[in-house]
Order: structure tokens, then sequence, then C-alpha cells
């Protein structure tokens, strides 16, 4: 199994609802805002979508090997007020201090 780390920032757009995480064309997971969801999914090729009251995100094609772990922040962004897009992105993972890979500066 690999694992999908899906956060939601706390932004002020969508205060009320919650944001739908769709995982190969089945819903998974809500999001509310300042939330994360982690969710086991099989190891290989997955489409993931992030959706919100009829808006949705361009398909986020990823693949994971077994036992992988994946973080995804879904967020809104916007240009002008009309122009608001639902956005799914893969981050950075975030080292511990106590990974021995960590940089130190």
């Amino acid at each position: 199994m690999a694992t999908l780390m899906v956060s939601r920032p706390r932004q002020w757009i969508g205060l009320l609802g919650a944001m739908k995480i769709v995982v190969d064309g089945q819903a998974i997971a809500k999001l509310s805002r300042g939330s994360v969801a982690t969710i086991e999914v099989d190891a290989g090729s997955h489409a993931i979508v992030a959706s919100y009251l009829g808006s949705k995100s361009e398909p986020l094609e990823i693949s994971l090997s077994p036992d992988e772990t994946a973080e995804l922040e879904a967020l809104f962004a916007w240009g002008r007020a009309e122009d608001m897009i639902l956005v799914l992105k893969r981050t950075e993972p975030t080292r511990s201090a106590a990974d021995p890979d960590r940089e130190r500066i």
C-alpha cells in the first residue's frame, strides 16, 4: 500500500464548505479549512482531483511505489475574483529534525 496525505490550508475562500478529494473517480475524503486527510491507496498510478461546489482542479497524475507517501495540497488560487480556480499540487515532504538526510544550515 501507498499513502496520500492531502492538506487544505486555512484560506478565507470556501469558508463554509468541505472540499472533496476524488481518487480514480471515487470520492474518498472531505477536507474542511486547515485539515489533512491521510488516505491509503494501492501502489501504482492514480488520477487525483479536488472539487468544491462544482469547481474542479485539473487531474493530478501520480505514480506511487509500495510504502511511498505523497504529500499533496488542495487550495484555491486566483488572479481576479472571477478567475478563481481550484489547484491540487504535490508538495515536498517536510523533513523532521531527527531525519539524518536533513540539511544543516
